[in-house]
């Protein structure tokens, strides 16, 4: 498995380097360091829980999350609940994204065996680890939801895996927002959680390059 992810992460960077990059878009704190802490929101990431849910976590070290960064010390984790909600982080791009523009994307990304927490639904201790998706929306705000620029397969691995996104806005964006979300192909309102580590700069390439 080791080697398989060496000659994944080999093959991701080939592709990288093998595009002719126009631009590109550096995020503030895009290996999500932090202190370690429930409820904590990386520095640099905004926090787009609603009133009545807790923001996401810097990991590891809560909720029996023991996986080791990949980058850095610490990273991202976000939880969908069986209540209907979810987690989700945004920020203001550096450049805005460009109308029908192309862009290449890619993030480390895994689930935990472990994401020990409390129902809301229930009431009682639950393991949040129904499979989600990644997702990512461009907007004109914080949090915002104006269109769904990448939208993973539920992520199934338990290991960091390096997932690459092409995506072309519809219209020009200032914000990006982050998000785990219910796969379609699974049951809705359920307790899951999404790692995420050593996102990358998003490229403006030529588009059919």
């Amino acid at each position: 498995m080791k080697y398989l992810l060496i000659f994944s992460l080999l093959i991701c960077n080939f592709i990288l380097k093998s595009q002719i990059v126009i631009d590109s878009i550096t995020f503030i704190n895009p290996s999500f360091e932090d202190l370690p802490n429930i409820s904590n929101t990386p520095f640099g990431w905004l926090d787009c829980s609603g009133r009545e849910d807790s923001p996401p976590d810097t990991q590891p070290g809560s909720w029996q999350v023991d996986i080791p960064a990949i980058e850095g010390d610490t990273y991202l984790g976000m939880v969908t609940r069986d209540v209907g909600t979810w987690e989700a982080v945004s920020q203001k791009l550096e450049k805005p994204f460009r109308k029908d523009s192309c862009y290449i994307f890619s993030i480390q990304l895994c689930s935990s065996k472990k994401y020990v927490s409390h129902s809301r639904k229930t009431g009682s201790v639950a393991n949040f680890t129904n499979p989600v998706i990644f997702q990512m929306w461009g907007g004109n705000s914080k949090c915002d939801r104006k269109e769904l620029l990448i939208k993973s397969k539920a992520v199934l691995n338990w290991e960091w895996k390096d997932y690459t996104f092409y995506f072309k806005p519809h219209s020009n964006y200032t914000y990006i927002r982050l998000e785990a979300y219910y796969p379609d192909e699974f049951d809705k309102n359920t307790n899951g959680n999404l790692l995420l580590d050593d996102a990358s700069k998003i490229l403006l390439i030529p588009c059919g390059n």
